[in-house]
Formats: structure tokens, sequence, C-alpha cells
């Protein structure tokens, strides 16, 4: 059946289904707000981490929960390890095979840095500069973005660290001209 306006009954249940699940969204994203904001530290250290171009609220957070707000883990290597980042050696006696990422850790929060990572490279010169150069040297896709979101973890840590904003360093860098 089609109504007046040209819309079938189907597409207007959609379009209410789709306006109530935004509603909701809006709703869980102010209760989220609500949580950071009680907690002065959670707070600083949420808004320290956006600072850094590919972080953003999800990964934020994410870090600050699996972190316990960088009181449980404190050591960027150790985090990386818990987000299936950190290569291990892939030897066995005599037989060495390189390396490979453990696939024992928290595989939603890779994909997320991955995203954001992902999100890095076309807005972060830094991160951009650095995945050209590594895919002109031949290397897999998948190191390259690997290597990248543990850049990135190494960059959250040291904005808690220091606790201050992320300041890019882009601006400073005289480039070379290639004649």
């Amino acid at each position: 059946q089609t109504d007046r306006k040209g819309m079938s009954a189907t597409d207007k249940r959609r379009g209410d289904i789709m306006a109530y699940m935004e509603k909701m969204i809006k709703k869980v994203d102010e209760e989220i707000m609500n949580t950071l904001k009680s907690d002065p530290d959670v707070y600083n250290s949420f808004f320290l981490l956006k600072s850094i171009a590919g972080v953003g609220n999800v990964i934020a957070l994410d870090t600050i929960i699996y972190t316990d707000n960088f009181t449980s883990i404190t050591d960027a290597r150790k985090y990386a390890c818990h987000c299936c980042v950190a290569p291990f050696p892939n030897s066995s006696g005599t037989v060495n095979k390189g390396t490979h990422v453990n696939r024992m850790g928290h595989r939603e929060v890779k994909a997320n840095l991955s995203m954001g990572v992902k999100s890095a490279i076309t807005f972060s010169p830094t991160f951009g500069a650095y995945y050209e150069r590594k895919k002109k040297e031949g290397k897999a896709y998948g190191v390259i973005i690997n290597n990248l979101c543990f850049k990135l973890i190494a960059y959250m840590f040291a904005v808690i660290r220091r606790q201050s904003m992320f300041v890019s360093t882009d601006k400073y860098v005289t480039k070379k001209k290639i004649s």
C-alpha cells in the first residue's frame, strides 16, 4: 500500500524506527558523558586522549576502561600486547620464522584502533607520511597498520603520562627539497 505522500507503509515504519534509534543513541551518549563528568580524573583522561589525531570517543573510552584509567596497565607495550598489536618471535629452536601477532587479546580494541589509524593516515601528516614511506618499502598493509596502531598507543600513554594535550610537531619539521 502507498499513502498519499508516495511512501509505502514499510518505508514509513523504517523511518520511524530510525528516528527512534537515533533518539536512543543520543540518550546513551548523554548518559556516557554524564558518567564521564562524574569522575574528574576520567574526564581529564578522556579529553587528553581525544587531542590525538585518530582517537575518538570509542578508542578513548576503550582505553580508559581496559586500563582502568591507566592504573592497572601503565605501560604502552603491555597494553599493545593486551590489544593484539605487539609482535612476538615465531621461532622454535633453530627455526626462525620472523614474528607474529598474538591473537589471545581483545580483538575488538584492535579493530577500533585500526579504524582510528585509518582516520589518522588521512588527517595527520605524520601518520600519512609513515604509511606512504612503508608502502614504498614494500611492507604489507597489515604490518603498516599494526605498526601505526602501536604508535597510536604510545601517543596515548605519553599524553596521559605528561598530563598535557597532544602537540603535533608536523609544523616544526623542515621538509627536505628533492632535487
